[in-house]
């Protein structure tokens, strides 16, 4: 929560600091399910300074822990990297999936989807697929600078 007050109303932060919040984030839930949960973070190089929308990763995080792998069992995966003028994120857990069933966006990520519509109409992408063996894939794209 401290990081939602810290940042100056700034809609747009560094990646790092998103990262920074992100990795706050991943340790406390790490500790919670102490020996239970695995995250890993893989960031290409050179993005730390790209301007990205202020605490966009931590609701797919969040909800993939909350809806993918609810008792805290489990890998949670999240790449970052950029292809041509825009930034990819992919968060993936191992958990229990979407399975064929189509899914109803709740509040975390219709948030996160109304966000990006609002930064970048028409120039984002957000889905939402089935994992391959298990799990879910969550895949936001948007430009950057």
């Amino acid at each position: 929560m401290r990081a939602a007050y810290d940042s100056d109303n700034q809609v747009l932060v560094p990646l790092e600091r998103e990262l920074a919040w992100l990795r706050d984030y991943a340790a406390m839930m790490t500790e919670r399910f102490r020996g239970q949960l695995t995250f890993d973070l893989k960031v290409a190089p050179g993005l730390e300074g790209v301007a990205v929308p202020r605490l966009l990763l931590q609701p797919l995080v969040e909800n993939a822990l909350r809806h993918g792998l609810p008792d805290g069992r489990g890998s949670l995966t999240v790449d970052v990297l950029r292809q041509g003028t825009k930034l990819l994120y992919t968060v993936s857990d191992d958990g229990v999936g979407i399975g064929d069933t189509s899914v109803k966006p709740g509040t975390g990520l219709s948030n996160v989807a109304h966000r990006l519509e609002l930064l970048f109409p028409g120039s984002h992408t957000f889905t939402l697929a089935a994992g391959h063996p298990t799990g879910t894939v969550v895949t936001v794209s948007f430009p950057v600078a």
